[in-house]
C-alpha cells in the first residue's frame, strides 16, 4: 500500500476501509495501488490526477482530498519536490472547498509545511535576508515565515468549531486511519484538535509574544485539569489568543465535559 509522505499523522490512504464499498472511486483506488506495486508511479500519477479532476468537477470533497494525498505521494521519486507539489495542490484546491472538508485541508496543509520545514530546516536557520523573500515562493523564506504558515494553517483548521463538533469522524473513514482504539477520536473537531495541539505543544509551536508569560501560579499550573481550566477561564481571549496550546486545551476540554465519551 502507498504511504503518502504528507499527514502522516492524521491521515493516511486506506483503500480497504469500512467505507470502501461506498467510495465512487474504489477500482480507481485499487489500480493506483497496483500500478505502485508494479513500479509504474507515472500511471499511478496519472490516475490519481484524473480522479482530482473529475472530483473536483462533480463536487466530491473527500476523494478529492485522498487524490491529493496519492499524487503528493506518487509525483516524483524526490520526497521534497513530493512535499512542494503537495503544498501547491493544496493551496490551489483551498479556496475551492467548503467546510469542514476545507478544516481538514487546512490541517494537512500546516502538517505538510511542517514536513517541509522539518526536513530542510538546516537550509534556513542561518537565512536573515529578507530583501529576496517573496511570499509565492517557499525557497526565499526565513524560519519565521515557516512557523507563521504553519501556525496559521492549524488555526483555520479550527474554524467552524460547532460544525466540527457535529461532524463524526466516522464520516472520514477513507482518509482517518482508525487507531488501535475504537472511538478515541469520535469526533472531526477531536481530531483536528489533537493534530493542531501536536504542533503547538512543541517548542517550535510555542510562540510567545516578547512580555513573557503571564504568570500562571505553579500551584494552578499543576493542579487537576479541572482547576487548570477554571484558571484559564479567567483569563482575556485576548490573552489566550497569543498561546493557542492554552486555548485549543480549554476548548477541548469543555466540548469533551459537556459531551462525555469514554473513549475520548
Amino acid at each position: 500500500m502507498i504511504r503518502t509522505i504528507l499527514f502522516a499523522s492524521l491521515l493516511c490512504l486506506l483503500p480497504f476501509t469500512p467505507l470502501a464499498a461506498q467510495d465512487s472511486y474504489a477500482a480507481q483506488w485499487a489500480k493506483i495501488e497496483k500500478l505502485a506495486e508494479k513500479a509504474k508511479p507515472g500511471k499511478a500519477f496519472e490516475t490519481a490526477r484524473a480522479v482530482y479532476e473529475d472530483a473536483l468537477r462533480t463536487n466530491q470533497p473527500l476523494p478529492l482530498l485522498r487524490s491529493i494525498l496519492y499524487m503528493s505521494a506518487l509525483y516524483s521519486n524526490n520526497a521534497d519536490k513530493n512535499r512542494l507539489f503537495g503544498i501547491a495542490e493544496m493551496e490551489k484546491t483551498l479556496p475551492k472547498l467548503e467546510p469542514p472538508y476545507r478544516n481538514v485541508l487546512e490541517s494537512m496543509l500546516a502538517e505538510a509545511y511542517q514536513q517541509y520545514w522539518s526536513a530542510n530546516r538546516w537550509n534556513f536557520y542561518n537565512r536573515t535576508d529578507t530583501a529576496h523573500y517573496r511570499a509565492y515562493d517557499i525557497n526565499t523564506w526565513l524560519p519565521m515565515h515557516f512557523q507563521q504558515a504553519i501556525r496559521e494553517h492549524y488555526l483555520a483548521s479550527l474554524e467552524n468549531k460547532t460544525l466540527l463538533q457535529q461532524t463524526a469522524s466516522t464520516a472520514f473513514g477513507s482518509l482517518i486511519a482508525a487507531g488501535n482504539i475504537a472511538g478515541l477520536r469520535p469526533t472531526l473537531y477531536d481530531i483536528l484538535a489533537q493534530h493542531a495541539l501536536s504542533f503547538f505543544f512543541q517548542p517550535e509551536g510555542d510562540v510567545r509574544p516578547a512580555a513573557g508569560p503571564f504568570g500562571i501560579p505553579d500551584s494552578v499550573a499543576y493542579a487537576p485539569a479541572d482547576q487548570f481550566v477554571q484558571a484559564l477561564d479567567q483569563l482575556a481571549d485576548s490573552t489566550l489568543s497569543d498561546y493557542p496550546a492554552l486555548r485549543i486545551y480549554k476548548d477541548l476540554y469543555h466540548f469533551r465535559k459537556t459531551n462525555p465519551d469514554p473513549a475520548a
